[in-house]
């Protein structure tokens, strides 16, 4: 109990770097607007479909 408060302290007053994993602070190509429109169209369709609102 005492490590995990001691380890939040210590990423908490840290100012310029976190220690994340490689995968996750990676530089990903971003998404364009057309991507991020047709995923959220994608997931409208499957909450209507799962909602029986077709």
């Amino acid at each position: 109990m005492l490590t995990i408060l001691a380890d939040v302290l210590k990423t908490a007053t840290r100012r310029n770097e976190w220690d994340a994993p490689d995968h996750w602070s990676g530089h990903h190509a971003r998404k364009t607007r057309a991507q991020l429109e047709r995923e959220a169209e994608l997931r409208r369709q499957r909450l209507y479909r799962d909602a029986w609102m077709w």
